[in-house]
């Protein structure tokens, strides 16, 4: 588990019988599968009963209560966007083989309907192990 590296509070006041807390935290130079240990005594707290981590750079945060840690995630890399395939339509179009001229007087592409392409619905991924986040630097706020 890696540890955050440096939390320092913005504010402080109390809400009935519990403290709610904004800091600022930076995330360490190498990410831990399972996130950044923060605990309550990080921000000046008995324990965390809620916190919420504002989006950065791209990247979005999520506590996790039972094991301590601040979590981040980021969309998952996708190869590409359309994958292209020959239905036909590469003499269709008057392509020749690589590196030969295009063929002239060939007629255009005869009624082919492609599908649209698209990319299904997912979560997003765990910014992989040992990634350097230390240049994030989230706001924090916590009740507890």
């Amino acid at each position: 588990m890696g540890n955050m590296d440096t939390f320092t509070e913005i504010t402080r006041t109390v809400v009935g019988n519990k403290h709610l807390v904004v800091y600022t935290a930076a995330f360490s130079s190498s990410y831990a599968t399972g996130g950044d240990a923060l605990t309550g005594a990080n921000l000046g707290l008995d324990n965390i009963d809620f916190l919420i981590a504002e989006p950065k750079s791209g990247y979005t945060f999520d506590y996790d209560h039972d094991n301590a840690t601040l979590l981040a995630y980021r969309n998952p890399a996708v190869a590409a966007d359309i994958a292209l395939t020959d239905e036909g339509l590469t003499a269709a179009i008057g392509i020749a083989a690589a590196g030969a001229n295009l063929q002239s007087g060939v007629a255009g592409p005869t009624a082919t309907t492609n599908a649209p392409v698209t990319q299904a619905a997912g979560a997003l991924a765990q910014v992989t192990a040992a990634v350097n986040l230390s240049s994030i630097v989230v706001r924090i706020m916590a009740l507890g």
